[in-house]
């Protein structure tokens, strides 16, 4: 089969591939997005590294935060005087 300059795929097998490593330690074969060094699969449509500032993501919940252990200790005591006020011994 003959190439021809004018054929689009062309163009399209000769893009740089995109740098990301797979889970077999292979890397992908998908075209990299233009100006970027990974493809849209890897994160090469972020403008950034992708992770919010400030570790946001590690604010779910609140239940290990200071104030919920702190809340928790408080209602220990107050089980274990209270199991003492009606077990004394």
């Amino acid at each position: 089969m003959k190439t021809s300059a004018s054929n689009p795929m062309n163009k399209a097998h000769s893009s740089p591939r995109c740098l990301a490593r797979t889970r077999r330690g292979t890397l992908c074969q998908c075209p990299a997005l233009r100006g970027r060094t990974r493809c849209k699969l890897h994160g090469g449509k972020t403008q950034g590294g992708g992770a919010p500032v400030g570790n946001k993501n590690r604010l779910v919940h609140g239940r290990h935060s200071r104030a919920h252990r702190e809340a928790m200790a408080l209602i220990r005591q107050f089980q274990r005087a209270a199991r003492d006020c009606l077990d004394p011994g």
